[in-house]
């Protein structure tokens, strides 16, 4: 017999000590890959109501926060890039639409793409410019759609990072700033061994919004 939504118990939260153990366990993730620990005392609450209930009730199929580091967040909003190329659409557009002027954003799933695509109308926006692109070459070759000047920033948090970043490179060289999210990943450091020297390069690895585990992420500018 079929239950009804009322006789259904809610998900259980975790206990504080649960949340303190999970927190504490990522700083020894093994996926850091070395990566340099940043962590932000004030964020331990943030880290701590996000994740009470993590993984025991259904996500929607688009968060209403972007899968980004704490930090990036905070340091993506205090410089409001004017223009923003994206590899890897999401939570983050719909973010990221609210702060700059002009978004070109690539997606490669139909699913995903008609979700956003969804969110953008309800939210009546003309900043973002969704492309869905499915194929490798014609997806890493997108940074076309900017010409010259080049977008003040690149987010890349698609699919095949490390060949979005290579691609990215001239125009990293010309002035943009580049992230990459996820760069803990075995070939993104690989990628990222290819930089030239004369760069700024910072990377960090730390907590994450509507994810438990702690993710890596990487800026790439002109000194």
């Amino acid at each position: 017999m079929k239950k009804e939504t009322s006789d259904i118990a809610p998900p259980r939260p975790r206990g504080t000590f649960s949340l303190f153990f999970m927190y504490f366990r990522e700083c020894f993730n093994p996926e850091r890959r070395g990566i340099p620990l940043y962590l932000n005392p004030l964020d331990i609450p943030r880290y701590f109501e996000e994740n009470r209930f993590w993984g025991r009730v259904p996500e929607s199929m688009l968060p209403s926060r972007p899968w980004l580091n704490y930090d990036l967040v905070r340091w993506v909003e205090r410089r409001k890039p004017a223009t923003v190329l994206e590899w890897g659409a999401g939570a983050s557009t719909l973010w990221l639409a609210k702060i700059s002027r002009r978004v070109v954003s690539i997606e490669h799933s139909p699913e995903w793409y008609s979700a956003v695509e969804k969110r953008l109308s309800t939210e009546k926006t003309n900043r973002v410019e969704l492309n869905l692109v499915e194929e490798k070459s014609n997806y890493v070759a997108m940074i076309s759609c900017f010409k010259p000047p080049e977008p003040e920033l690149i987010l890349i948090d698609g699919l095949w990072r490390s060949d979005c970043f290579l691609a990215a490179l001239p125009a990293l060289l010309r002035g943009t700033q580049i992230i990459i999210h996820d760069s803990n990943n075995p070939e993104v450091i690989e990628a990222l061994r290819k930089i030239p020297q004369g760069l700024i390069y910072l990377k960090r690895f730390g907590p994450c919004h509507g994810i438990k585990n702690f993710r890596a992420w990487s800026l790439l500018k002109k000194a």
